[in-house]
């Protein structure tokens, strides 16, 4: 496959040649020179940059028979330098070897390489490094705390921090994530789009500046809506990475914020990288945990609401503002039963329900409240004409409600409300 869904790995033997090509380098020249500053911040040269040492790291020097890419490791004599530069101009820039300045204790990568090994000094026989470090069959890949996140961290250009970070919400509860590999969506690829929706997505792409490497992803995003679902909801780019179907928020060739999930209108983060013939290659699909802060505001907390044959609760488009063409999405939601109920009756005497047309009461508790609040701005019904984002604020008052009619409610405030309403009960 093209694009293959799991990282591919070099044998040790390729390993190894890439190695030696660098020390030889290295011997040839160790010194580099930049001819203009190395930011637009700053005007001086940064003068010459000489290597002075060089360390294996990662699953080669521990032995390993493969290797997903080499760790490298130079110290060098002037530090303005950063290791991308020095790859390209110092080693060749060899395609899978990542290149950190400092030295293993303390490198620009931010890690410890304990494990490392010194391979190249000038003067030294690097050849007998190389053949010092002894191949063992029973290691494995180096799992690293990051290796729990399903794609390397330079393919969405996430952080060391950033990646810890995460790695402690998912160990404290709050986020719960999986991997779809593109191979289990590859079958539903299509080359047009097939929907009105779709089409609308591609509309917007052209005029969003959105690159071609994210263009190339979109026909597996709508593969993965049509091996998912649902397939006919309303499609949105925010930015040139970023774009929501529903409640879904899609971001291609980038990382998640930590926060993604603290909005109500988003239920899961899907991160897509950009295509490479490396791997992997596919879906990282991050969901709210058991213990996010949304999911415990609603803990042991009930409410009612008007629900259809699916039992998905009824959201109506509200306008106060006569000829306005922004109406506000809202749910009419109770804290009885008993209200619900009546509200049902005096809605069906009002506006008597179509033919076939289902309305019921249905009662809701904990986690589910979230799917209420992803698909509305306003709640009604039983409470006073209720906000709970600031987006949703300014939806209400460009549909025409008034300030002073209107109740902002935290969502701490939401789930004490419905909390003490279910002990009321």
């Amino acid at each position: 496959m093209k694009y293959p869904s799991f990282e591919s790995r070099m044998s040790r033997e390729q390993a190894t040649k890439t190695l030696e090509r660098i020390c030889e380098r290295l011997d040839a020249c160790a010194t580099t020179e930049s001819d203009k500053p190395l930011s637009k911040y700053l005007e001086d040269l940064p003068g010459p940059v000489t290597a002075k040492r060089l360390w294996v790291a990662g699953s080669y020097a521990r032995g390993a028979m493969t290797c997903g890419d080499l760790d490298l490791v130079m110290e060098v004599d002037n530090p303005v330098y950063d290791g991308s530069y020095l790859k390209r101009m110092l080693i060749g820039n060899p395609q899978r070897v990542s290149l950190y300045t400092g030295k293993p204790e303390k490198n620009s990568s931010h890690a410890e390489f304990k494990e490392a090994v010194p391979v190249w000094q000038a003067g030294k026989d690097w050849r007998a490094a190389l053949a010092a470090i002894q191949p063992v069959e029973s290691v494995a890949r180096f799992d690293r705390p990051t290796d729990r996140i399903p794609f390397r961290l330079e393919q969405i250009a996430g952080s060391l921090t950033w990646a810890e970070a995460m790695l402690a919400s998912l160990a404290r509860d709050e986020l719960k994530w999986r991997f779809v590999p593109l191979d289990e969506v590859s079958a539903l690829v299509e080359p047009k789009p097939q929907t009105g929706a779709q089409n609308e997505l591609y509309r917007q792409s052209r005029f969003s500046r959105v690159g071609a490497g994210v263009k190339k992803l979109l026909p597996y995003v709508l593969a993965f809506v049509r091996r998912f679902g649902p397939v006919d909801l309303s499609w949105s780019m925010a930015t040139s990475t970023r774009m929501t179907h529903g409640s879904t928020l899609f971001i291609l060739g980038a990382a998640p914020a930590l926060d993604e999930l603290m909005s109500f209108g988003v239920s899961q983060v899907v991160v897509m990288p950009h295509l490479n013939t490396r791997g992997p290659n596919g879906f990282w699909v991050i969901e709210r945990g058991s213990r996010h802060p949304l999911v415990t505001a609603f803990e042991g907390c009930h409410a009612w609401v008007i629900a259809d044959e699916h039992g998905v609760s009824s959201v109506s488009g509200t306008s106060y503002r006569e000829g306005s063409n922004r109406p506000v999405n809202a749910v009419d939601i109770f804290q009885s039963q008993a209200e619900a109920d009546a509200f049902l009756v005096d809605l069906s005497e009002g506006c008597p329900p179509e033919a076939g047309e289902v309305r019921e009461v249905r009662h809701i508790q904990g986690a589910a409240f979230l799917d209420i609040l992803a698909s509305c701005d306003l709640l009604m019904g039983g409470l006073s004409d209720t906000v709970f984002t600031h987006d949703g604020w300014d939806r209400a008052l460009h549909a025409g409600f008034e300030s002073e009619d209107l109740t902002r409610c935290t969502f701490d405030e939401l789930g004490r409300l419905f909390r003490r309403t279910a002990e009321c009960a």
